[in-house]
């Protein structure tokens, strides 16, 4: 990349799968059988594993806060999260006093409400000496300068496949032979994913002096406005849980009729199955399509 374009390539690192390298280090960390108001063993295996959900969140939100805070300054982001996670014994005890002079998340207006942790549990932790010690140990990989610096801009797998799908739409391999117009076309989705379908041409047309009429009345500003509503609400029915289930529910439909169709062709023989007819990927593609 770096050979071909002339541009510094930075690897950046997933902020969800830090949260859950996290997450899992916590759930394993030993602590005293003294942090929660429960004897049973069972139980006190279950918090812990509430523990390390709940400490993961308050710490990503920490790092979110700081982030809007100083912006860019990494430094003062590790700094700023290192002296809440130090004073996160008293907060989790049920005294807020602390928080209001280190801590972003909980204040004396707003506390923190444990959304992890079971009723039985919310302000009763108590963390020892050594338990802080272990907690600062395994939250300080998350705080270095140079972890803070390759995920500052909250990048995720889905983000990146999300914008890889929108510059396949302006950049079709078939209809796409003209390097020239290429990187026009990638700045083009960009936009378009990052504004929206009707902001972004309006903002295109005015860089270009070629503002589209305020008037209310246009039909072109009713359409860049019908446009934005619908993928607005397109998104926002894509995340609701209804929608997820619907699209699980339908590829496991597909899956059980591709495995109906395949079960009837099969032969058997000692109690064996001859695969013989899906050698090639081709075969189940056609099944999926009768």
């Amino acid at each position: 990349m770096k050979a071909k374009a002339g541009v510094n390539t930075e690897h950046l690192l997933d902020v969800i799968h830090l949260n859950r390298s996290l997450n899992r280090k916590i759930s394993k960390t030993d602590f005293s059988d003294t942090i929660f108001p429960v004897k049973n063993k069972n139980q006190l295996n279950y918090l812990k594993n509430r523990l390390g959900d709940d400490l993961a969140y308050r710490i990503r939100a920490e790092i979110k806060a700081a982030q809007n805070k100083y912006g860019d300054d990494v430094e003062s982001i590790s700094k700023t999260v290192l002296t809440a996670i130090c004073s996160i014994d008293s907060c989790y005890a049920g005294d807020h006093e602390y928080c209001k002079k280190s801590s972003l998340v909980c204040s004396s207006k707003r506390s923190y409400k444990f959304p992890y942790l079971p009723f039985i549990c919310k302000g009763r932790v108590k963390f020892s000496n050594s338990d802080m010690k272990k907690i600062v140990d395994v939250v300080s990989h998350r705080t270095k300068i140079k972890t803070l610096k390759s995920s500052r801009f909250n990048t995720t797998s889905q983000k990146v496949e999300c914008l890889f799908s929108a510059m396949k739409q302006c950049n079709p391999k078939h209809s796409c032979t003209f390097t020239k117009n290429a990187v026009h076309r990638d700045h083009s989705s960009i936009h378009i994913s990052n504004c929206g379908p009707g902001v972004s041409l309006a903002k295109k047309l005015e860089a270009t002096s070629v503002p589209l009429s305020i008037s209310s009345r246009s039909p072109s500003i009713k359409a860049l406005h019908q446009m934005q509503t619908r993928r607005n609400l397109d998104r926002l029915r894509n995340k609701c849980s209804s929608s997820r289930r619907r699209r699980q529910n339908s590829r496991r439909h597909q899956l059980y009729s591709v495995h109906k169709d395949l079960k009837g062709l099969s032969t058997y023989s000692n109690c064996n199955i001859d695969h013989t007819y899906i050698k090639t990927e081709q075969v189940a593609r056609d099944v999926i399509q009768m």
